[in-house]
C-alpha cells in the first residue's frame, strides 16, 4: 500500500511506521498482517507490505446495500475478535470503521489500519482540542476529550453494526453536527425487519456511558457469534 505525494509529510511517515509496528506485533486471523515498511519506495512514497486480502472493504459492500442481520453479526464477531487481540496487547485502534474492515472472498474479516492506534494509558499524541479518527464512529467520551480505550473501539464497532443494518451511518451532517449527535442524540431506529435481539446488541455496544457497554471485545465476538448462529438456525 502506498501513499503517493505525501512522502515529505512527517505525520504520514509516522503513521505508516506506527501501523507497521502495531499490526506487525499482533498475531490474529482477523488482523491484516503487515510484513514490512519503507519510508521511500520506487516512486519516492512511503509504503507498507501487507497480506493480500482478496475481497472488498465493508465500506465497499455498504455502498450498494445494507447487509442482512446474520451476515452483519458474522462480520462484527470476526472484527471484534481481531480487536480483542489488539486490546490484549494494550493497543486501542481508534479508527474502527467500515473502510478499515476487509472481507476476503471466503468471508474472513480482517481489521486493518492501525496507523493511529496507540498504547492504552500513554500520553495523547495530538495537540489540545484535536482528535484522531473518523467522527461518524467516534465514541462520546473521545469527543468530550477523553483518551481512547477498548470501550471506545467497541462503541465504534456498534456504530458499524448499526450501519450494516441500515446501509448508512446513523448521524449525518458536518463534523460538529455528527459529534454533537454522538454526545446527545439516540441512534435512529433500525428497520422493522431487524430482530429485536440484534437491536439490543447494538444498544449494548453504543451506550453513551462506556461503563454501560459490553466491556470486552472477545465477549462481543462471542455474543455476536451466538446470536448469528441462533438466527441462522446453526
Amino acid at each position: 500500500r502506498r501513499s503517493p505525494d505525501l512522502s515529505d509529510h512527517p505525520e504520514t511517515l509516522d503513521r505508516f511506521r506506527k501501523e507497521a509496528r502495531h499490526a506487525g506485533a499482533l498475531s490474529n486471523p482477523h488482523v491484516a498482517q503487515v510484513y514490512d515498511y519503507g519510508p521511500s519506495g520506487p516512486n519516492g512514497s512511503p509504503f507498507l507490505v501487507m497480506e493480500y486480502v482478496d475481497g472488498p472493504s465493508l465500506a465497499d459492500i455498504l455502498v450498494v446495500d445494507p447487509i442482512e442481520p446474520v451476515r452483519a453479526l458474522d462480520v462484527i464477531s470476526q472484527a471484534a475478535d481481531g480487536l480483542s487481540a489488539a486490546h490484549r496487547a494494550g493497543l486501542v485502534h481508534r479508527d474502527v470503521k467500515p473502510g478499515n474492515i476487509l472481507i476476503s472472498s471466503a468471508g474472513v474479516v480482517k481489521v486493518t489500519d492501525f496507523g493511529i492506534a496507540y498504547a492504552a494509558g500513554q500520553a495523547p499524541i495530538t495537540g489540545p482540542g484535536l482528535v484522531m479518527g473518523t467522527t461518524q464512529y467516534m465514541a462520546p467520551e473521545r469527543i468530550a476529550g477523553g483518551q481512547g480505550t477498548g470501550a471506545s473501539d467497541i462503541y465504534a464497532l456498534g456504530i458499524v453494526l448499526h450501519e450494516c443494518l441500515t446501509g448508512v451511518p446513523p448521524h449525518d451532517g458536518g463534523p460538529a453536527e455528527v459529534m454533537a449527535a454522538h454526545l446527545y442524540l439516540p441512534l435512529p431506529p433500525l428497520p422493522a425487519s431487524v430482530p429485536p435481539e440484534v437491536g439490543e446488541l447494538v444498544a449494548r455496544l453504543t451506550a453513551k456511558d462506556p461503563a454501560a457497554r459490553i466491556g470486552d471485545a472477545l465477549e462481543v465476538a462471542d455474543l455476536a457469534a451466538m446470536l448469528r448462529d441462533s438466527l441462522s438456525g446453526g
